[in-house]
């Protein structure tokens, strides 16, 4: 039996949901497309890692490939017989292990820290790349702890010695401290015979020099953080990591000139996200991990007591599971900058970074993938071998879609060469009883963004949570179209971002959410607010999926909607008359500019569900009475709810939409704009949506009269 209701969807309003390409240029999708079987594993070509003796050094020079398949490079080191600067030429690299050093997001250039590689005979054989992560203007900036982090490669089977760098900010007798001026600060001990250099970034020049000529890093009123100038040291231990304890320094190397710092950076670090209201720095810190690493600290926390871990910096949010074997997953490796934070939150929890088991990299953006490679080669060095998993899109491309054009994102070697294998996406991973993982593909902030829903069982009361995580909120390029002009053909990635949304909207119910970026949803605040009032974390935030809804629809509606984007156009600001920020203040929404499915009119469709209904974005996220008492740095109640001002400018809990899931009787195969959009999931349905109801009775009332698996015509 059909049913006829009008779901009040008009043209405009549902232009994102029910119209087929029609824009001038654009080509509607060949019907029948059907995916294909992609690769599983990843392919590796062969990397050195067996010598018989390794040292460390600094690039001179960029290296130069050569005809005969080698690579030169001028180099600078210390050795028994002083310090030398080389021309030299490797001959036993293989290709992929000059791409590590040459084709990667930061390859070996002049000013590089280096690895020389020898063999029995003594010739040189390799060279590797160790610090490879540089800080935007500052140069020769990057900071390692002791015991984890960039090493010299296992020599004769034996993990090679430990490296260490960071500000020096004192030096006394046989010892010295080294840090970023917040939670890296370690002390070591001086061997009676260390040896001391001076290497000049402006000359690519290595000095001897003398344990009194090193500078260190001075105060200003008091305050190391008030200084611009700051003194960078890198040193060389004599043990490898299993000897931490018994370690000298052997060899130190200081950095000039000594980089300026940006007088904005000039201030304390207080572990929140840029322009947090919880911040103690009123909402004014401007770090990027990319800018100003040692900014971007925070502490690690624990989300669920021995299961789920908090682990990432105060930007990009990366989480640590274990299960009841002791298996250790991390999802995500984040900023390339920032590693040397990510493995002291994890020791911090009571683990060991060189004992996880799997590392699962959301999609192919540095800021996720980024100290993927070194915590991969840290792990192999110590004898381990983790399952690195990436998605198949961000990596090969659409081809096993029926798109071999749309190719994959990530070329950075280092990464490549760290992959082990790919998602089966809507398919559970299973580690024990106690954890499972399924990856979901929500393609739009790239190609293959994966998405994941956790389920894990608490161990203080065994029960079983749900925990959904978004893998990328980001618009990106998605925030403008244009149809005649459209040469990377990433249209179909805006309907596909819109689809995401709502499929994981429609067809998950978690217990909890996870952020992927501490700018989306507030959990450091709700960390810290729960702290203060004594609880723990899941005390104080809410359960069950409204949460969830809640923060996919601000992306949802930022990316649909025109006439958001239109009153903050009108008036940029919030009732306090702070200004709001938005994504990209040249915003086309998909409403206003497309593309678009079908063209306006009368459809059939034939329900996969019996709908849901939706509200309007809401930006007081995670309301609950758990934290009243605590105020912002604004005076404002946190248990009246967290918001964040990056387009916030969608705030409209009072509408109201019904949402269902279908399929519609037309020759629509799911592909529309140059590429895939909800084919990626198998058995695909669409989701569509009414325009905009003014109260929850009117969208309850249409609920009513919806059931799964009936037929109606919609205009």
């Amino acid at each position: 039996m059909k049913h006829r209701i009008q779901m009040r969807a008009a043209a405009s309003a549902l232009a994102a949901c029910i119209c087929l390409s029609v824009l001038p240029g654009a080509l509607a999708a060949e019907p029948g497309r059907v995916k294909a079987p992609g690769r599983t594993e990843m392919e590796h070509g062969p990397v050195s890692t067996e010598f018989a003796g390794t040292r460390f050094a600094f690039a001179v020079s960029d290296p130069v490939r050569n005809n005969d398949g080698t690579i030169t490079l001028d180099v600078a080191y210390a050795d028994s017989e002083g310090v030398r600067h080389e021309r030299v030429t490797p001959t036993g690299m293989t290709e992929t292990d000059m791409a590590l050093i040459t084709v990667a997001d930061n390859p070996v250039a002049a000013g590089s820290t280096i690895e020389l590689c020898y063999n029995e005979q003594g010739e040189l054989i390799n060279i590797k790349n160790i610090y490879s992560a540089y800080m935007s203007d500052l140069g020769t900036v990057y900071f390692d702890t002791m015991k984890y982090g960039a090493e010299l490669s296992p020599v004769n089977g034996e993990p090679g010695a430990m490296l260490a760098t960071g500000w020096l900010t004192a030096k006394s007798g046989n010892q010295i401290t080294v840090g970023d001026l917040d939670l890296f600060d370690e002390t070591y001990t001086l061997a009676p015979d260390v040896k001391v250099y001076e290497f000049n970034t402006d000359t690519s020049t290595l000095t001897a020099r003398r344990l009194s000529d090193v500078p260190v890093t001075q105060k200003t009123d008091g305050e190391f953080y008030k200084t611009a100038n700051r003194q960078q040291v890198m040193v060389v231990f004599d043990q490898n990591y299993r000897n931490a304890e018994q370690a000298e320094v052997v060899e130190l190397y200081y950095i000039t000139p000594q980089p300026t710092i940006d007088e904005k950076y000039l201030y304390p670090t207080d572990h929140m996200p840029i322009d947090s209201f919880m911040t103690e720095n009123d909402g004014k810190t401007v770090a990027k991990p990319t800018a100003a690493a040692w900014l971007t600290a925070t502490e690690s926390f624990a989300i669920i007591p021995d299961r789920l871990y908090y682990v990432g910096d105060n930007e990009v949010a990366i989480y640590l599971t274990q299960a009841d074997d002791g298996t250790l997953i991390l999802l995500d490796a984040g900023w390339p900058a920032s590693g040397y934070q990510y493995w002291r939150n994890i020791e911090a929890m009571g683990f060991d970074p060189r004992d996880i088991d799997y590392i699962l990299l959301t999609h192919g953006h540095g800021d996720q993938y980024g100290t993927g490679a070194e915590l991969d080669t840290m792990i192999k060095n110590a004898g381990g071998d983790p399952v690195v998993y990436e998605c198949y899109e961000d990596t090969y491309g659409y081809d096993i879609y029926g798109f071999p054009e749309i190719t994959g994102i990530i070329k950075d070697t280092p990464v490549l060469n760290a992959v082990d294998k790919f998602y089966i996406n809507d398919t559970w991973m299973e580690f024990d009883g106690s954890v499972r993982i399924k990856p979901v593909l929500t393609a739009g902030h790239t190609n293959g963004t994966d998405s994941f829903i956790f389920e894990l069982t608490d161990p203080a009361t065994n029960e079983t949570l749900t925990i959904s995580y978004l893998g990328g909120y980001g618009v990106n390029g998605n925030t403008k179209y244009d149809p005649d002009n459209d040469p990377t053909g990433r249209g179909y990635l805006r309907l596909a971002f819109q689809y995401g949304l709502r499929y994981l909207q429609q067809t998950v119910e978690p217990d909890y959410m996870l952020p992927q970026h501490t700018n989306q949803y507030p959990m450091l605040e709700i960390n810290k607010a729960a702290e203060e009032k004594g609880i723990p974390f899941l005390e104080a935030v809410n359960s069950g999926s409204y949460e969830w809804v809640n923060f996919l629809e601000k992306r949802q509606a930022v990316i649909t909607y025109e006439d958001y984007y239109q009153n903050w156009k009108a008036d940029p600001k919030d009732e306090f008359g702070t200004e709001i920020t938005v994504t990209d203040a040249e915003l086309q929404t998909v409403e206003a500019a497309g593309p678009y499915r079908r063209e306006g009119g009368t459809y059939q469709i034939t329900l996969t569900d019996g709908g849901k209904i939706i509200q309007g974005f809401n930006r007081y996220m995670n309301q609950t009475d758990k934290l009243s008492g605590v105020e912002n740095a604004q005076g404002q109640d946190v248990g009246d709810g967290i918001f964040i001002l990056k387009d916030s400018f969608t705030h409209d809990p009072d509408a109201w939409y019904v949402q269902v899931g279908a399929r519609v009787s037309d020759g629509y195969d799911g592909s529309c704009a140059g590429g895939p959009i909800e084919s990626v999931h198998d058995n695909w349905f669409e989701i569509l949506r009414t325009e905009r109801l003014d109260s929850r009775e009117e969208a309850e009332a249409l609920l009513a009269q919806l059931q799964s698996g009936a037929t109606y015509t919609v205009t």
